[in-house]
């Protein structure tokens, strides 16, 4: 079980760019260099998708009760910052650092959750 579990988690599909390749993930490819311990235990998300999901978290608690347009403004802008990080590292223009990959992650989700709720604004 836990087997599928990860090879789920590590989906993943290759785009030609030129004469490199860039393998992109469906969910996280849990690179253990790339992803911390936990109690003596590796964790099969790396430090961009915990940031992710830590980005993410704020907004299911508060709802933002601001203009869409605001919101998806916001949103776009917080998302670039992991866009440049991961697509610069994963062509080999650099070389990122996992707390750079987890703030980037963080600001990230929380970008992707702005979004989301200028998208599909909860009814009250």
């Amino acid at each position: 079980m836990k087997e599928l579990i990860l090879r789920i988690l590590r989906t993943n599909f290759t785009i030609e760019l030129g004469h490199k390749k860039i393998r992109l993930f469906l969910f996280c490819h849990g690179l253990p260099d790339r992803s911390p311990n936990f109690l003596g235990h590796k964790s099969p998300i790396c430090y961009r998708c915990i940031g992710l999901i830590a980005g993410f978290i704020p907004i299911l608690f508060y709802h933002i009760q601001r203009s869409n347009v605001f919101q998806l403004l916001w949103g776009i802008i917080l998302i670039v910052p992991v866009l440049i990080d991961g697509f610069t590292q994963n062509l080999g223009l650099r070389k990122s650092n996992n707390l750079l990959r987890f703030v980037t992650g963080s600001t990230g989700g929380l970008g992707l959750s702005l979004c989301l709720n200028a998208l599909l604004p909860l009814k009250n």
